[in-house]
């Protein structure tokens, strides 16, 4: 019988690190992708020459729970390629540097987005982006008096701690049920969402966003999607498969003949009055092919 080597509690604090990103269900995309850049980095520290290895390992769980997330998938691909260069050194100084150019480049899409908000007197949005929390304080750090309304954002109610973070801070804030989205928009003057996901030809968002497309167009609302680069990837190399998530958030109790929808995320296609704000840009979807091919 072999042996079971027993790990380290350096190893073991990895191991429940990792494994608490991968049970995160309600945080953002940016959250989440700065939990797995710190670990990346220990597992550097730690595990030194090995670290290759264990990055490997770590990576295949990653990929398998947040395949909709551009933004990880992203970081994954640029890991990946690295980790074939096989020199640890250089492996922590361009994780680094790619932490630095994309907390950079969010923190001018986050400037951009505030400049916008400050437009409208009321915006309406759902789920709970990191995103669209920053550029909602700056935008009031600039002058902007405005409110919010927000959809609750079902199972996990992204929406109400959105909310609740914002009525901290002071901002006025109507937040309802995803089925009050129709009247939460038609009294709103722009809609700002956050994105998973930027292709040529759609984006990836919480459930519920291709509803509020749908009630932006009948009511000639603009549509604003606050994306950083590192959301954008091309649809040759990302494949959107809809996610499937434990029954019991929505009712407890098993029964025969029923089918229980789960999905967080959903990919919808453009509708009229849309823009993407990234970096210092807000452009047409029909730019998107231009930005990733700048990115490549």
């Amino acid at each position: 019988m072999p042996r079971s080597i027993s790990k380290t509690p350096k190893e073991l604090s990895l191991d429940k690190r990792l494994h608490s990103i991968i049970e995160d269900r309600t945080s953002g995309a940016a959250v989440i992708e700065g939990g797995i850049l710190g670990l990346f980095e220990k597992i550097i520290r730690i595990h030194k020459k090995h670290s290759p290895r264990h990055l490997r390992r770590a990576i295949v769980k990653i990929k398998k729970r947040f395949s909709a997330m551009a933004n990880i998938m992203n970081l994954v691909i640029f890991t990946e390629k690295i980790l074939e260069k096989k020199d640890v050194e250089y492996l922590s100084e361009a994780i680094k540097g790619y932490k630095e150019n994309i907390e950079h480049e969010r923190g001018l899409t986050v400037t951009r987005a505030a400049r916008k908000i400050k437009s409208y007197d009321l915006i309406f949005t759902l789920s709970g982006s990191s995103l669209i929390l920053k550029a909602i304080i700056e935008a009031g750090n600039l002058g902007w008096r405005g409110g919010v309304k927000i959809a609750e954002s079902r199972p996990k109610n992204e929406g109400t701690i959105l909310a609740s973070d914002l009525a901290r801070l002071g901002i006025p804030v109507t937040l309802g049920v995803d089925a009050n989205m129709p009247d939460l928009i038609k009294n709103s003057n722009a809609i700002f969402l956050g994105a998973d996901a930027v292709t040529q030809t759609y984006f990836v968002n919480k459930t519920g966003s291709g509803i509020a497309l749908e009630f932006g167009s009948k009511y000639s609302k603009p549509v604003f999607i606050i994306a950083d680069r590192s959301k954008f990837i091309s649809n040759r190399t990302y494949r959107f498969i809809p996610d499937s998530n434990p029954p019991n958030e929505i009712i407890s109790r098993k029964t025969r003949n029923l089918e229980i929808l789960n999905n967080y995320f959903e990919k919808i296609a453009p509708r009229k009055k849309f823009r993407y704000i990234c970096g210092n840009e807000i452009i047409n979807p029909d730019e998107v092919k231009n930005l990733l091919k700048r990115g490549s």
